[in-house]
């Protein structure tokens, strides 16, 4: 589905979608085609993990997805390749296995995170030139910023604790400090 599809068909609302086509130009992630994850999609899959092969007909029964809507579900989960489709004198819908529905998702979402990493490559180097100063809410955000100086730290950390942050950067600190670090905690 090209996204002014989406625009059209989805107007206003919050979707999940699948890239199903991209490609990189000029440091940008251009998505061609997505595919709309749908809690139908997921009803009539489940009702073909529990019993198939199945007509649209008995996958709009069991799963409780409308029959005017069945056809277009069934369609959109096989071209993501979710589903398979016998073509004899009745059409018959077969998933493919879950494990290799979750094995095809995150190789698909590895390929996206690949892509999105060597897309914003070029930002990485600016944001080490920027003054250390950041405005980050949430005890445990704060945290995992502090934890990620330490462990970057080359040289010197000099720290202002109090003893129950201390328990919780302990081991970060230690490790510094085995690797050379000169840690001054006040």
């Amino acid at each position: 589905m090209l996204w002014n599809q989406v625009r059209k068909t989805y107007p206003n609302k919050w979707i999940v979608f699948d890239s199903l086509k991209q490609y990189e130009e000029n440091n940008k992630l251009i998505i061609e085609d997505v595919a709309i994850i749908e809690v139908y999609e997921a009803k009539a899959y489940l009702a073909l993990l529990e019993e198939s092969p199945l007509t649209g007909y008995a996958v709009g029964k069991n799963s409780g997805v409308p029959r005017s809507k069945i056809y277009k579900v069934l369609d959109s989960l096989a071209m993501r390749g979710d589903i398979l489709i016998s073509h004899g004198s009745t059409q018959q819908y077969v998933p493919i296995p879950a494990k290799e529905l979750i094995k095809n998702r995150r190789v698909k979402a590895e390929e996206n995170f690949k892509l999105a990493e060597k897309s914003l490559e070029q930002y990485n180097q600016s944001a080490k030139n920027r003054e250390n100063i950041w405005n980050i809410t949430g005890h445990d955000e704060i945290l995992d910023k502090v934890k990620e100086c330490i462990i970057s730290a080359k040289h010197r950390i000099l720290i202002e604790l109090w003893k129950e942050e201390f328990k919780e950067l302990e081991s970060e600190l230690k490790k510094a400090s085995d690797k050379g670090v000169v840690v001054t905690i006040i």
